[in-house]
């Protein structure tokens, strides 16, 4: 019999329509991610996931694992200390977490072959030897996505001129067949993005 469980007789006289309940954890995480403005290879992302206890009872071996997408991720390090699975996740050791507690683990990593566009998933849950009173929150994702560079760079930073091809889309139209009331509507869509400056 466990901590968290009571051997009892219980009697009871007349109708009894309430509930009988004992204390249970409930153990919530949450993930969250800082990127740069610009994300792609090199580029350095902080990850952060935070583990609360909401429910009234003690939640013991408390282990959260965290699966990055190692393909895409270099690990560079982490405020506690951690184990890697042969799969690849790593895991983290919490031990018991008293009712209202909360612990927070940071780690860094680095993008790593990831093209123009491509998105990185990672996602975390929490366990515990007791059986949680809510599952639905005891796992968490963030995903970040490369950013798409249109155009060329800024060459020595003198000065950057997009082709209309590449950088620019315009359509240009003509309204009315009279000079009078000749009209001209140009609609420009411009995405230009320049790296190195």
């Amino acid at each position: 019999i466990g901590r968290n469980w009571i051997l009892a007789v219980i009697d009871i006289f007349g109708d009894f329509t309430g509930d009988i309940a004992f204390g249970r954890p409930d153990l919530w995480i949450g993930d969250q991610v800082e990127a740069p403005g610009v994300v792609q290879n090199g580029s350095e992302l902080t990850y952060k996931i935070t583990v609360i206890n909401n429910g009234d009872a003690e939640a013991s071996d408390v282990v959260v694992t965290e699966r990055p997408d190692l393909s895409r991720l270099d690990i560079l390090d982490a405020s506690l200390s951690y184990a890697t699975s042969t799969e690849g996740a790593l895991t983290w050791n919490l031990g018991t977490l008293a009712p209202g507690e909360a612990v927070e683990i940071v780690y860094h990593a680095r993008v790593q072959n990831s093209p123009q566009g491509q998105s990185i998933t990672n996602t975390s849950t929490v366990v515990s030897c007791e059986t949680d009173n809510n599952e639905a929150d005891n796992t968490d994702s963030t995903t970040v996505r490369t950013t798409i560079i249109v155009g060329g760079g800024c060459g020595s930073c003198g000065g950057f001129s997009p082709s209309l091809s590449s950088s620019i889309l315009g359509d240009v139209f003509v309204v009315g067949t009279s000079p009078r009331n000749l009209l001209y509507h140009m609609y420009l869509m411009v995405s230009i993005y320049t790296s190195g400056c």
